[in-house]
């Protein structure tokens, strides 16, 4: 008997059966294994499945081959073919000729494929300080951005309020061709993963804020909520200083105070109801008298950014300028304050150590701002403080990606439907 000859669509969802079949991929409630083929599938589910395989590493590399493509799903040269070039059809992927200044040892140079930065996600992130949208397109790039600075922490009606005011929003900013396909809230309080309400957000003054009802009429796509230590963890595992790493805690520093979450095998670790990792509000010593827990101090009262500017002399200043002042220490002031916030910082270090042993501990802000004008001091505490085993192949990650991680960590809460499915 002839082989049979398969071609165009069908001999594509032929060959990805076969990858399902060999690989024991699930398929909903079913489960493909290398001697029994499923039966009833669904070939849009496969396909769908398989058009966000080869979407991501896309987004996260910025810049890919089809041959590299390969490796990284487990499909085969003609299957990827097929879905690079759908891809292309739905404006989600851009070719782009080969590189010719790269030499290779044979064969012709490859075109590459990149992310469509028009395709994106709207972002409003809030501080108590301020108030940022911005425009995130795929592959993590920031389109627009605009900040509106704040002399009071901003309530919810003066986030919708603002969303009514074009000229004080990115979102008007946005490239001609632009497509939005949704809208993310980010700032630092405690989450609920049930409803998305903000149960509690003590330096905004929030307490039990329900965005996505608050804003439903405001905004006309849909609307997600993420923590800004979540989205910066995010951003840094998959675009920036951590990438590579699954097991790590972030702890960023902003003008709310202590931001930190535990990423075990890249997820968040978020506790029964999602309010894991509070560690800005660990005690620094126990409470005492009958006032409890009101008489004592929290890490975010003493390690937080106002100290070190009233230190420095100053009432702004970025988080290089922080570092560059503290290396400098040329006050008793700046000198007696850095050492302060360090020794206590170490104490939470050897804390989430000691009971986490993550692989690392990614740093931000001011945070980052304090390490970095003196990492020997901090590791020297950090050696007295932790046992000798769990030091072995730990290490101190830095942000790479600044200010910028919470944006494009925030925009991958909406991105994450469309790159898994």
């Amino acid at each position: 008997m002839l082989p049979l000859k398969t071609s165009g669509i069908f001999a594509h969802y032929l060959g990805t059966t076969r990858e399902l079949v060999e690989r024991g991929i699930s398929l909903g409630s079913r489960t493909a294994t290398p001697s029994h083929a499923p039966t009833g599938m669904d070939f849009t589910a496969v396909r769908r499945n398989n058009l966000a395989a080869v979407l991501r590493p896309v987004h996260y590399s910025g810049s890919i081959t089809r041959a590299a493509l390969g490796p990284m799903t487990g499909l085969n040269r003609s299957t990827i073919i097929a879905l690079t070039n759908e891809l292309i059809e739905r404006e989600l992927v851009i070719e782009s000729p080969p590189d010719m200044s790269i030499r290779r040892e044979r064969g012709r140079p490859s075109a590459l494929l990149h992310p469509n930065s028009l395709i994106g996600v709207g972002i409003i992130s809030v501080d108590v300080r301020s108030v940022t949208t911005a425009l995130v397109g795929l592959g993590g790039k920031i389109l627009a951005r605009h900040t509106v600075a704040r002399t009071t922490p901003p309530t919810i009606d003066d986030i919708r309020t603002l969303l009514h005011t074009p000229d004080a929003l990115a979102f008007g900013s946005a490239p001609s061709g632009f497509r939005c396909i949704g809208y993310v809230l980010t700032l630092s309080g405690m989450l609920s993963q049930d409803d998305q309400t903000i149960r509690l957000a003590p330096q905004l003054g929030w307490e039990n804020v329900n965005v996505q009802q608050e804003l439903a009429q405001t905004l006309d796509r849909p609307l997600s909520v993420i923590t800004h230590a979540e989205a910066a963890a995010l951003a840094e595992t998959r675009f920036g200083g951590a990438k590579g790493f699954s097991d790590v805690v972030y702890i960023g520093g902003n003008d709310d105070g202590i931001t930190s979450v535990i990423l075990v095998g890249g997820s968040p670790l978020r506790g029964s109801q999602g309010y894991a990792a509070q560690f800005g509000e660990f005690l620094t010593a126990p409470p005492r008298g009958t006032a409890g827990r009101t008489t004592a101090r929290t890490v975010n009262d003493v390690v937080n950014r106002f100290n070190l500017l009233r230190a420095i002399g100053t009432e702004h200043a970025s988080d290089s300028d922080i570092e560059r002042a503290l290396y400098e220490g040329a006050t008793d002031a700046i000198r007696a304050e850095s050492a302060r916030q360090s020794e206590v910082l170490s104490v939470v270090f050897s804390n989430v150590i000691n009971m986490l042993n993550p692989q690392a501990i990614l740093l931000n802000g001011f945070v980052n701002a304090i390490y970095g004008s003196d990492p020997g001091y901090l590791l020297t505490l950090l050696r007295r403080q932790c046992s000798a085993p769990l030091m072995e192949n730990f290490q101190f990650l830095r942000s790479s990606l600044g200010e910028d991680a919470i944006l494009i960590g925030a925009a991958e809460e909406a991105l994450s439907v469309l790159l898994q499915n």
